[in-house]
């Protein structure tokens, strides 16, 4: 296997890895009634601030507005979001968390802190840097971004 084949393997594992490790370590004990996904929902509305529109959720998230108010209805009913319209622009609907998705939000970034603490105990500052870099290629490739050896 050649170093371009070993690499794909690698972050096909690891990928699939981090998501497998993500989904037992929070929605199989205390948010069991949770999806990834809807975790990744309850994430970007926390990052987003105040009550943000859905439109921008759903494009923070790359997904569709339809998509994302199925989710949201589903974290409505489960107890995790609140949503509402504008006062302003009746089309406008706002969404945010409840106590109950904060503390599923804690949870998960909790979860991250973990995971990075992990790694940046068991390596040293070169390594660090090394891998860092490698991770801003990989997420500027997962953006549309430049690529360079094509």
């Amino acid at each position: 296997m050649n170093s371009k084949e070993k690499l794909n393997e690698f972050m096909v594992e690891a990928y699939n890895g981090i998501l497998r490790n993500e989904e037992q370590s929070l929605c199989s004990k205390e948010l069991n009634d949770l999806t990834i996904s809807e975790i990744h929902v309850l994430e970007a509305v926390a990052a987003l601030g105040e009550e943000p529109k859905m439109s921008t959720v759903a494009a923070t998230l790359g997904r569709t507005q339809g998509t994302l108010t199925v989710a949201v209805n589903t974290l409505v009913r489960k107890g995790y979001m609140l949503r509402q319209r504008s006062t302003k622009d009746k089309r406008s609907i706002s969404i945010k968390l409840t106590e109950k998705g904060m503390y599923a939000q804690k949870l998960h970034y909790q979860y991250h802190l973990k995971l990075v603490e992990t790694i940046y105990n068991n390596l040293d500052a070169q390594q660090i840097a090394a891998l860092t870099n490698g991770l801003e290629i990989i997420a500027n490739f997962f953006k549309g971004g430049k690529q360079s050896g094509n």
